[in-house]
């Protein structure tokens, strides 16, 4: 958000929040990012629930995520990616969060984020990683 400040609002006007933004954006850029590649979301679908946060991982540089949305478990089943659309200008549920992936070669794949009770919170990388790995296998 630092780099394009001038595309914010409240950084832009208020200057002075700039410092700190920056301080936070490098202690998450040093933090482990494991994302599932595209080939791997369909068959990750049927794991995913109402709620998860989903990040659309890029392939550029600059960050590790380029839009993020919802997970809605439709009646129908399908795991659908809810989203502020640049296309339609409003909040959308689309496709399947694959299909919606698949849309765009400038995705990689996803970044999944659940939110948990405060007890449940993981602070451990390495539970973080075998929960990840449980996900995506």
């Amino acid at each position: 958000m630092t780099v394009l400040w001038k595309h914010y609002r409240y950084l832009k006007n208020n200057p002075e929040l700039r410092a700190p933004m920056k301080t936070w954006e490098d202690y998450i850029a040093a933090m482990p990012v494991y994302h599932i590649p595209k080939s791997k979301v369909a068959a990750t679908e049927p794991k995913l629930q109402n709620g998860d946060v989903i990040g659309i991982a890029t392939k550029h540089d600059g960050g590790f995520c380029s839009h993020v949305g919802l997970i809605v478990r439709t009646n129908d089943g399908v795991a659908r990616f809810m989203h502020a659309s640049r296309n339609y200008r409003k909040v959308v549920i689309d496709k399947s969060i694959s299909g919606y992936l698949n849309a765009f070669n400038s995705h990689a794949g996803m970044i999944v984020g659940r939110p948990l009770e405060v007890v449940e919170t993981v602070t451990d990388p390495a539970v973080y990683k075998a929960n990840l790995e449980r996900l995506i296998s």
